[in-house]
């Protein structure tokens, strides 16, 4: 008997040694100290008051804060928590407090496509052609191998397939009771999805902190690279969700980026990087704004475009297109867009303003955009070509859009999900006019586009009188014939942003001032024009061909651009711009400087 018993209390020992720990829920919270002591972290303040309390000798990871700061911090955290307990799953019920499972009506838009062109041509494109831009790539495979980040990957995908099936419900007349509580229930899933996204990116921004604390690049840089998936997602996210840009700076991923920055130290092998990234989207503030004149004949070309619209039968599709074109008669209008200029400012527009255009234009793009491929309709083809199109002109009429949402108006990424033989393949005579029109303008504006991107130089993106001179314009000034009629125009050397016309920025006398902003074109970047030698433009070739008449039927395949256009890549020599020296001491810049300017911005 007494074996018996002592033989049960070993197996319930054996048990208890075998049976894991079992983890607080907040125990991957918190600051670095706490968690080493296995502690629960007191994260009511921007210090944690156990290491207040203990007057530890390591600083606290959460970093010291002013009042202001700290009033602002708790407002934020109050929030956060308010949000949070509106979207935890205890929350989640249906409007008729009800178990009923929820009917999802689908709508059939096109019977399906497989796209048997798209894959082996599409990875085999440089990341410099015309439709191979594959920067995130890679990124979002490896997103899509991990649990934790598919969670961002599907909370993205949620919330965008609530904005689709919202406008497809609308455009069809099927908004019912029945379809409303479907729309709230992917509304739920999605803020939720998005919350656990936050936790997820904030737990990486922990152990990269922690690592560097220890010293461990390794691990640093391995965390590092986690933080773009969900930033990406998370970024999108808030596109979808803000319609204004106070709402979107002040929540989401960027407080999360924030807090990576602060924490950053000068000898992190991950400084170079943060850096470089955030001088591309600086270089935005640089870029000369294109006239907002093109898109009156952008206009022109998709009113003669309607009638085969109309031909189609397709409702969603002709819903679209006069969502597209109310966007483009109410918020493009180029007079209009003049009277709220203000071309001496830091922005060319008001930042509300292009922000506001941002979120219109990211509402407006169809999901069918995204699967383009050589069996579809001619017609589709093109006016999703279009969308495409416009993006990129958008991307040139506003370049500081990327300053506020690190995006190109077209979205997170420059892919394009079709070649130039999936538009070409099935494509009528009297259709081919339109679908020219829109390659052309494509061309067109990437390459001009890539130009500022890859040979402008900021001699001195932070001046010694940058307080002063902060809220000015910093606009390269470039001689530039700009073309709003391309119908009418054949693209000549001088279409083109030119270098060796005393290009610096309009506040500076000097390319090499340190007192105020100066940039200027790379040396490497140059046509054979003669420009070297000081001729002038007219000099550079005779007047008869300046106003050569078009032949809109005759087009390189390859590039999309007319047989008598002028096509720069043919005459770029030497490298891009190469990698400069990145400092910490920059990084700290480049955040009092966007700290202001977006003050300024969301306040105005």
């Amino acid at each position: 008997m007494v074996d018996n018993i002592s033989r049960e209390n070993v197996q319930k020992v054996d048990k208890l040694m075998k049976r894991p720990r079992r983890k607080h829920k907040n125990s991957k919270l918190g600051c670095v100290q706490c968690k080493e002591r296995r502690m629960k972290c007191n994260e009511e303040l921007p210090e944690c008051r156990n290491c207040r309390i203990r007057q530890v000798k390591i600083k606290c990871s959460y970093l010291s804060f002013t009042e202001d700061e700290k009033r602002s911090f708790l407002e934020q955290k109050a929030k956060q928590d308010a949000e949070f307990e509106y979207i935890s799953p205890g929350s989640v019920e249906s409007p008729d407090q009800s178990n009923k499972p929820i009917t999802v009506q689908l709508v059939k838009h096109e019977r399906p496509q497989a796209l048997p062109s798209q894959m082996a041509r599409f990875l085999k494109e440089t990341t410099f052609s015309q439709h191979g831009r594959i920067f995130y790539l890679n990124i979002v495979n490896q997103m899509l191998l991990s649990k934790e980040s598919f969670s961002s990957v599907l909370s993205l995908s949620v919330l965008w397939v609530h904005m689709q099936l919202k406008k497809k419900y609308e455009a069809l007349g099927l908004i019912t009771q029945e379809t409303e509580q479907t729309l709230q229930a992917l509304l739920r899933i999605g803020t939720m999805l998005k919350s656990e996204c936050i936790m997820h990116l904030r737990k990486i921004v922990l152990r990269l902190i922690k690592a560097q604390d220890a010293n461990d690049w390794k691990e640093v840089m391995i965390q590092y690279n986690k933080v773009n998936g969900p930033t990406l997602c998370l970024q999108s996210s808030d596109i979808i969700t803000y319609s204004s840009l106070k709402h979107y700076y002040i929540t989401g991923s960027l407080q999360m980026l924030k807090m990576l920055y602060e924490n950053t130290k000068e000898d992190s092998p991950q400084t170079r990087f943060i850096v470089k990234g955030l001088l591309h989207i600086h270089r935005s503030l640089f870029v000369p704004n294109y006239p907002p004149e093109v898109f009156d004949e952008i206009k022109s070309v998709l009113n003669d475009f309607e009638g085969f619209i109309e031909e189609t039968n397709d409702e969603m599709l002709l819903w679209n297109y006069r969502k597209l074109m109310e966007f483009l008669n109410e918020d493009l209008d180029p007079e209009t867009l003049k009277k709220r200029a203000t071309p001496t400012s830091v922005t060319s527009y008001p930042a509300s303003l292009i922000y506001l255009l941002f979120w219109k234009f990211y509402q407006l793009v169809p999901s069918e955009a995204h699967t383009i491929n050589s069996c579809g309709s001619p017609v589709h083809k093109i006016f999703y070509l279009y969308i495409y199109m416009i993006g990129r002109v958008l991307d040139n009429v506003f370049p500081e859009a990327r300053y506020f949402t690190q995006f190109r108006f077209i979205g997170v990424t420059t892919v394009y999900p079709y070649t130039m033989d999936d538009l070409n393949f099935g494509m009528t005579p009297e259709l081919r006019p339109f679908l020219n029109y829109g390659n052309r303008l494509m061309a067109y504006f990437f390459i001009r586009d890539d130009l500022f991107n890859k040979y402008l130089t900021i001699d001195t993106p932070f001046p010694e009188r940058l307080a002063e001179n902060r809220f000015k314009s910093r606009k390269l000034k470039v001689h530039e014939e700009f073309v709003t009629k391309f119908r009418e125009t054949v693209l000549k050397p001088w279409n083109y942003p030119q270098v060796g016309c005393g290009a610096t920025t309009p506040v500076s006398d000097s390319s090499k001032s340190t007192e105020s902003f100066s940039s200027h074109f790379n040396s490497a970047y140059a046509f054979d024009l003669g420009f070297e030698r000081a001729l002038s433009l007219e000099e550079a070739e005779p007047q008869m061909d300046r106003f050569e008449v078009p032949r809109l039927d005759q087009v390189d395949p390859a590039t999309g651009f007319l047989l008598q256009d002028y096509d720069p890549k043919k005459d770029l020599y030497g490298p891009g711009l190469a990698d400069t020296v990145t400092t910490i001491e920059e990084l700290r810049k480049y955040q009092e400087d966007r700290e202001v300017l977006m003050k300024m911005f969301i306040e105005t």
